[in-house]
């Protein structure tokens, strides 16, 4: 039932935002944490969010520290259904000292801390956590070396403990603990509720908390984009999904307790190994021809894509779904990202 309480964390966030819009076009009562009051009144002003005038139908406590123990105690009342998207991502400039503290700890015990105050909350029926490809692919695979190994959502890479390549690196790390850390606790804990893991590709499309041309291509729009800008990248993983899809998946998977639970599904577009990163040039040449003429696209970079091998088709039948193609991805982001430069130009964007 719409009415139900549904808790969504990370909803400032790409795929947390989405999610939540979702939710309350379908009429349900969202309480979303945030850390700040500011960040609170950011997210309930946000064009895309205030179009729903979800008035009282959204809450935005304050957790300043989801890591605490007990942090989501207060939360989690009258909560059914929990969806759990927050963690911190890579690109935030930190030292490789820092990568515990910040990347790997928060991934790890933010999740744990949500999973022992849900277990103190009877009305909890099910959770949902965000995962990432990073925790079933090793990372040699993402951009070192190719495999014909087919991955699928039972896959589990190691956990590593160093990060010769930076903060990416250690971000698939910190997704490797938070997935084994929520799997030992539903072996030791064995709780009322059942969880289900969630694992996204790169995710692609419309950014809905971008309020500019740069924060358009923040996070994996960026990988996506840059080439057409002219960057060049010499290899990068090719598994792909669209946002929404991602967003439909886990709105889904936390309300229809149909769904089996208690495991993980992928959530990848096209067969696997198909499409690549660097097709973004075609679809860009394709759908916005005058654009790359005049030079607003100059589709001049390159994107060499590592082979990777992630089999959503489990998750496409279970959920009925038939997932959205890169294409429509690109399509999207581009679109969005000329609405905002033409619109600092008072040009037209065409395509």
């Amino acid at each position: 039932m719409a009415s139900e309480l549904i808790l969504i964390t990370g909803t400032t966030g790409f795929i947390g935002i989405k999610i939540l819009g979702l939710a309350l076009n379908a009429g349900y009562h969202v309480r979303a944490p945030v850390r700040s009051e500011a960040k609170g009144h950011h997210l309930r002003s946000n064009k895309f969010i205030a179009s729903f005038a979800a008035g009282a139908r959204l809450e935005t406590p304050v957790i300043e520290d989801i890591t605490v123990d007990g942090a989501f105690d207060e939360v989690l009342k009258s909560v059914t259904f929990v969806i759990h998207t927050a963690s911190t991502l890579p690109g935030q400039g930190l030292a490789p000292e820092e990568f515990n503290a910040k990347l790997i700890k928060p991934a790890r015990m933010g999740t744990t801390s949500l999973l022992y105050s849900a277990i103190k909350t009877p009305s909890v029926k099910r959770v949902v956590i965000t995962s990432s490809g990073a925790a079933v692919v090793e990372w040699k695979y993402f951009f070192r070396e190719s495999t014909d190994k087919v991955y699928t959502a039972n896959d589990r890479a190691p956990f590593e403990t160093e990060y010769p390549d930076g903060d990416s690196q250690a971000y698939s790390a910190s997704k490797v603990a938070a997935l084994a850390a929520t799997e030992d606790f539903i072996e030791k804990e064995k709780p009322h509720f059942d969880v289900v893991t969630l694992i996204p590709g790169f995710v692609f499309g419309r950014n809905e908390t971008a309020d500019s041309v740069e924060t358009v291509l923040s996070g994996s729009n960026r990988l996506a984009f840059g080439q057409v800008l002219g960057n060049k990248t010499n290899i990068g993983p090719s598994v792909v999904c669209h946002v929404d899809d991602v967003a439909a998946v886990h709105l889904k998977a936390a309300t229809d307790l149909s769904i089996p639970g208690n495991r993980a599904y992928a959530i990848s577009s096209g067969p696997p190994g198909e499409p690549k990163i660097a097709d973004a040039l075609d679809v860009v040449k394709k759908y916005f021809p005058e654009r790359v003429a005049d030079g607003t696209l100059p589709c001049t970079g390159f994107h060499d894509s590592q082979r990777v091998l992630l089999d959503a088709s489990e998750t496409e039948r279970v959920f009925g779904m038939k997932f959205k193609p890169y294409e429509e991805g690109v399509k999207d982001f581009t679109a969005q990202y000329l609405e905002f430069l033409d619109a600092s130009s008072g040009a037209k964007t065409t395509g």
